[in-house]
């Protein structure tokens, strides 16, 4: 805790201690902790301290006076302190006045020294030694803490380890059952897992029965168990007996995980052999110093030895540290970019929660583990008080235990289980059972029918069976609330029973269908919806505020926040509202019992605080999100009066006024907030007066005095808020939130920076790969509602700051590259045509105006009122298959997409008894994608199909396509655009007539049926007589066309460009750049070239013009010197210059003075030249003219 340098610390490696920190008066030099173990019999406080030697001690131990308050009277604690003083009363040499204060102080608490002389110091340095580091220990302690001694082990510090043990100490460690994964599934026998189930429901199902369903015998018979639980009248007893058998079975089958209470013994990476060595060697070189005692000079050597050898550790550590770190990053590739140097960038390493004393509502803190979870657990779990209910709330608790008067919805089928079973993580944590959805999966293929029987039963008769309503509360600490001394600093996670979670998502798929299809829901909630995200909530905002602006209104947004948001949903308000909108009967019912007998515990290692849940939408559930909808909803359906309405994304809601002066704006928007404290008080809803507030917009601002109330509290006004992620302002500028987005990615810029070296660290690849997967929507999220802010310069100029970072760090280049010269380099498209790009993309998707595109015949998805009930979902039967021995089947079907340029086809051939039956080719249009060329294949085959006269036998029929990617489109049930929804229509249509099912075959490799497809699909797609069956354009289209145009825009800013000039040799225009991969070896070519293009600038200037001139001038002034001579000069001038530039760390900066330089060595060079000439003509002119002309000429 605290900012300044921590300096005192407490680590637990023991998993089955509990800890909670006293947040009170922990700070940077005091950290107090209350320590449970034992199961509780072990229970006591530790004080980490460090008392600042310059500091006043009497202040410091006061502090420590006030810290000791906090401990409970007959509480035992001890004191581990770097006290920096010494005494003899620690076993010191001598005692100064800092010992002489903590002596008296240690007196008068009662407190005992537990250090012992063992004949050595506890801190130690080449400059002396001392015992400065105590254990004390209150008189309880005494009898608990025992074999104190200080360590021979090297620390590594000049502090040496003192150790001592609490209590009876167990030697051996059997490890301890994880209360989260129990089984390792990646372990399993899956047959035996199989055998051991089966076995295991006819002992304790079937013959728990008598005859009247069946049969009685050893022999697993699904059907016969169907038909014992249907008659069964206890239906939570058979859950409970179908739970245990899956416990079992796991039990036999699947290895139990089990887990240390202590971590690995190689707990770091960088670990090595040879500092493992080192350490040895450095432990004996200790030894043998302190050791003797007897030979002054001898002691002294060997302390020399020691140090010496110490201090080589310890540099070896460090470099062994920055080695691993360097290799980490260096094996960070494109394929695993998302590793621990991202995360540490993005803010997304998630700390350990640790438990600390809060604040209870009086305003006091907590004082022990057991209280602080109570007041965790009273936030976390608020009742429903039946006392404080007013007359309203009486008759909605009357009016929802009416019998509801509704048809029932249709019973679960299998396909659609499956399907939902699929649509969960496999190895989500699971509840308190332990069995994983991948566990519940392997049961589900052993047992599909006997699942949705239960599933069935629990519909039919509206039951939600008990064991499956119990949950496991898991705080988790929220980002940014470390230092927060209230329960709000952790977020409770519900874990509950993976059975009974699909249960909860089989009921909430039906109860949002039935209410999407009867279209009762608001269309102003956009959050947990399908086809809807934050960008078309803040999108209606845009528009509210500008059609206001623009009719020259002033507008008030009004953020409200919901305290407690999903923890205070009130039951009897959702099923009231189930009621209003005519809930199907089964559904309401097993809805009612859903939210009666419900259950919660918080467990540490020592204690655990149980509730019984009576409101609230579990956070970890399948149905609380779909329930807070539905209690939501009769907020935005109040009575919002003209040029007023609201916008929520789940709890986040958000009123907009707009008026045509201030008075206008407070009496509309006060009359709302009436009506919004009224719905509060109904629905039980409290709203947060910290975090609710005002924003004032207008195109001429003033300053306003407004009076807003809601919930009997003022609103407070502000000139900005932010809103589900982007900041408003009162201008409407969109300033505040580009100054926002910008600090916060030069933050995680400048830490990814850390693992990005010029050197080593993160490749280019991995570089990419996070710009493109992070930064990009970091930067850039909702750019269709603030892409106008970048019409401004100084805001372009934010984001190209932080881009011209980033592309630097991918390129490695030099820090005075140009934002333009470093974009080329890098391959990345300006982060202004970038975000243009996106905007209209977003728009376009939307069905909104965007200049230049067509958005009239995209292939948006099917709007999801239209989606089939659930029901009526097949799971797709896919199979695999030897194309050289199909099974057996009526018709066999190839089907193939082929797209040659902008020309696109598609065929299938229909084979029955060995020959073509059947055969058909299609033209797509021009901007259709080859996925959509095999999706459209077979939903023509399905047709095809329908129109077959089948007969009354059901037919068997095997569609084979060698597009692995359009089988996985069908697959995923969220894949909802035109082909695949039509496809699957067709299917659930042709159930009854014929059993389909899909295989992938291998193109291309001779199979007659493929080649046959695929040869008519290239006929399709170049015959251009052939009329165009399909011509929707694929998303993709939509993003190739933006993102040509961003390309084409990219390109006239880098032809416009004034920066990087030299660049532009090498890359006149931007497709000439993005001919080339992005690969550091042509990154480092470039580079080199670079540098010695502007080395030959120089050259050519200073040489060739000023030292030619020299040359001539001073030394061939009537002698001419040889060529060859010139070339060495020359060269050994030019490999000098170089030599030179090429140490420079700033080439613009001081390339020029280097070459300058260099020149200047030339100069010096070629005056010695000129010299020795000198000297050698008098030598000439001495000599008889035949020798001097030959040595002339030598």
């Amino acid at each position: 805790r605290g900012s300044g340098k921590k300096r005192a610390a407490i680590i637990v490696t023991n998993r089955k201690i509990d800890v909670i920190m006293n947040s009170k008066v922990s700070n940077e030099d005091m950290v107090l902790a209350e320590f449970i173990t034992d199961g509780g019999a072990i229970k006591f406080w530790a004080a980490s301290l460090y008392l600042e030697y310059d500091n006043d001690i009497e202040e410091q131990l006061s502090t420590v006076d006030t810290l000791l308050t906090q401990v409970k009277p007959g509480d035992g604690y001890l004191l581990a302190m770097d006290s920096n003083s010494r005494s003899v009363a620690w076993f010191d040499h001598f005692t100064n006045s800092r010992g002489v204060f903590l002596e008296l102080f240690l007196a008068a608490k009662a407190l005992y020294i537990l250090n012992e002389d063992v004949q050595m110091p506890t801190f130690e340095t080449m400059n002396g030694s001392s015992n400065i580091d105590l254990t004390v220990a209150s008189e309880i302690m005494l009898k608990l803490v025992s074999e104190w001694t200080l360590e021979t082990e090297e620390s590594a510090s000049d502090h040496n380890y003192i150790t001592f043990q609490i209590g009876n100490v167990h030697k051996k460690n059997c490890g301890c059952i994880n209360s989260g994964y129990l089984f390792n599934s990646y372990k399993a026998d899956w047959e035996l897992f199989e055998s051991k189930l089966k076995l295991y429901l006819t002992n304790d199902i079937q013959r728990s029965h008598d005859n009247k369903g069946g049969n009685k015998t050893d022999v697993f018979n699904e059907s016969d168990l169907i038909r014992k639980i249907q008659w069964c009248p206890d239906l939570e007893k058979q859950v409970e007996c179908l739970s245990s058998v899956i416990e079992k079975a796991c039990l036999d089958a699947i290895p139990v995980v089990r887990k240390s209470n202590r971590p690995n013994q190689k707990s770091v990476p960088w670990w090595t052999r040879e500092l493992t060595n080192i350490r040895k060697q450095v432990n004996y070189k200790r030894r043998r110093y302190q050791r003797t005692r007897n030979n002054a000079e001898m002691r002294e050597q060997l302390k020399r030895e020691y140090y010496q050898i110490k201090n080589e550790y310890k540099t070896k550590l460090k470099t062994a540290k920055m080695d691993s770190w360097r290799t980490f990053c260096l094996n960070t590739d494109k394929n695993n970019p998302w590793g621990i140097a991202y995360k540490a960038a993005a803010g997304k390493v998630k700390p350990a929660t640790v438990l600390t004393t809060i604040h209870t509502p009086s305003g006091s803190y907590t004082t022990d583990l057991k209280e602080t979870l109570e007041i965790i657990m009273d936030k976390f779990i608020p009742k429903d008080i039946v006392s404080e209910d007013e007359e309203m709330h009486l008759d909605i608790r009357q009016l929802v235990k009416k019998e509801i008067e509704t048809a029932n919805d249709v019973p679960f089928t299998v396909d659609e289980v499956g399907i939902a079973l699929l649509q969960s993580h496999p190895h989500k944590t699971p509840g308190e059972d332990g069995i994983t959805n991948y566990i519940l999966q392997k049961v589900f293929q052993c047992i599909a029918q006997l699942i949705t029987a239960i599933y069935n039963e629990c519909l039919s008769r509206g039951i939600f069976p008990k064991l499956w309503k119990s949950s496991k509360v898991v705080p988790i600490l929220k980002p940014g609330k470390k230092n927060l001394e209230t329960p709000a600093k952790y977020r409770p996670i519900c874990l509950l029973p993976t059975a009974g979670k699909l249960l909860e998502k089989l009921m909430i798929n039906r109860i949002m269908h039935f209410l999407y299809q009867q279209n009762v829901l608001s269309d102003k909630q956009y959050g947990f919806k399908p086809q809807s995200n934050t960008t078309d909530a803040l999108l209606a905002v845009k528009d509210f505020v500008e059609s206001s602006l623009s009719s020259k209104m002033q507008v008030l947004l009004i953020s409200l926040d919901v305290e407690g948001a999903f923890d205070a949903a009130w039951w009897p308000a959702i099923l009231w509202q189930l009621q209003v909108y005519k809930c199907p009967k089964n559904l309401y019912k097993l809805t009612e019992d859903y939210f009666s007998g419900r259950s919660a515990r918080l467990k540490m290692e020592t204690c655990e605080v149980k509730r019984k849940v009576t409101r609230g939408c579990p956070q970890g559930s399948c149905s609380g999100p779909g329930f807070w909808i539905i209690q939501f909803d009769s907020l935005l359906k109040l009575a919002y009066p003209p040029n007023s309405t609201a916008v929520a994304f789940a709890d986040d809601y958000l009123l907009m006024v707009a008026g045509r002066s201030i008075a206008e704006l407070e009496v509309k928007a006060n009359d709302i907030l009436k009506q919004i404290s009224d719905w509060s008080v109904i629905s039980r809803i409290n709203f947060s007066k910290e975090k609710s507030c005002v924003l004032y917009v207008a195109r001429r601002l003033s300053a306003v005095d407004l009076c807003l109330k809601v919930n009997n509290f003022q609103l407070k006004v502000v000139e900005e808020f932010k809103y589900l992620g982007v900041t408003l302002n009162s201008a409407w500028n969109w300033n505040s939130h580009i100054k926002a987005v910008t600090d916060k990615c030069i933050g995680f810029v400048n830490t990814l920076s850390r693992s990005a070296k010029v050197h080593w660290g993160l490749g280019q690849d991995a570089l990419r790969v996070i710009y493109e997967g992070a930064f990009i929507p970091m930067v850039l999220y909702g750019i269709p509602i603030w892409i106008d802010g970048l019409n401004r310069t100084y805001n372009r100029r934010r984001l190209n700051s932080i881009q011209r970072v980033m592309a630097i760090r991918m390129i490695r280049g030099y820090t005075t590259i140009s934002h333009d010269a470093a974009c080329i380099l890098a391959g990345i498209c300006p982060i202004y045509a970038k975000a243009k790009q996106l905007a209209m993309e977003g728009l376009a998707v939307r069905g909104r105006k965007v200049s230049g595109i067509s958005v009239e015949n995209l292939d948006l998805p099917v709007p999801f009122r239209c989606w089939p009930h659930p029901a009526t979902g097949n799971a797709l039967k896919i199979v695999e298959t030897d194309p050289n021995l199909l099974p057996p089947a009526d018709f066999y079907i190839y089907t193939d997409g082929s797209r040659i340029l902008d020309k696109v086809g598609c065929a299938f051939v229909v084979y029955s008894d060995g020959s073509i039956m059947a055969e058909a080719e299609f033209r797509l249009g021009p901007l259709c994608s080859n996925n959509q060329a095999e999706l459209f294949a077979i939903l023509e085959v399905l047709k095809w199909l329908v129109d077959l006269e089948l007969g009354e036998r059901r037919r068997e029929v095997l569609i084979l396509t060698d597009s692995q990617v359009s089988l996985d489109v069908l697959a995923n049930r969220k894949k909802q655009t035109f082909l695949p929804f039509h496809i699957r229509e067709l299917l659930n249509q042709l159930k009854e007539k014929a059993e389909i099912r899909f295989s992938w075959t291998e193109a291309h490799i001779g199979t007659a049926g493929n080649e046959r497809a695929d040869s008519l699909a290239k006929k399709a797609a170049l015959n251009l007589e052939l009329e165009e069956s399909y011509s929707r354009n694929p998303l993709s289209s939509l993003h190739s066309h933006c993102n040509e145009r961003s390309f084409q825009e990219w390109d006239q800013l880098w032809k416009n460009s004034t920066k990087g000039q030299l660049t532009r040799q090498f890359f006149p225009s931007v497709y000439e750049r993005l001919k080339l991969p992005f690969s550091p070896t042509h990154i480092h070519t470039y580079t080199h070239t670079y540098i010695h293009t502007y080395i030959h600038t120089y050259i050519h200037t200073y040489i060739h013009t000023h030292i030619h001139t020299y040359i001539h001038t001073y030394i061939q002034t009537g002698d001419k010197m040889a060529d060859s001579d010139k070339d060495v000069v020359f060269n050994s001038a030019i490999k000098k210059l170089i030599k030179v530039t090429e140490k420079s760390g700033n080439l613009k900066s001081e390339l020029r003075q280097d070459i300058l330089d260099a020149v200047n060595v030339l100069h010096a060079l070629f005056e010695g030249i000129k010299t020795e000439i000198s000297a050698q003509n008098e030598v000439i002119k001495s000599m008889a003219p035949n020798q001097g002309e030959g040595f002339k000429q030598h």
